[in-house]
């Protein structure tokens, strides 16, 4: 009788170990597609350009006018 009981313990001990496992990866992979949401809404600026293009368009425009 006890080792029935104990069995069945230790599945339920398992199944909460693997349950707990899946939660931790599961929010793993949750805030990493949060960072590369975020690091994407940084690289490209309003209107989808990337910092780079908005940073050469802002140097052309500081360029003192020629001629």
């Amino acid at each position: 009788v006890w080792a029935v009981i104990a069995r069945k313990e230790k599945k339920d001990h398992d199944k909460r170990l693997t349950s707990d496992r899946d939660l931790q990866e599961k929010q793993l992979r949750d805030t990493e597609r949060r960072f590369e949401q975020r690091n994407s809404k940084q690289r490209h600026g309003p209107a989808g350009e990337t910092i780079e293009r908005r940073f050469e368009r802002s140097n052309k425009n500081d360029r003192p006018a020629t001629g």
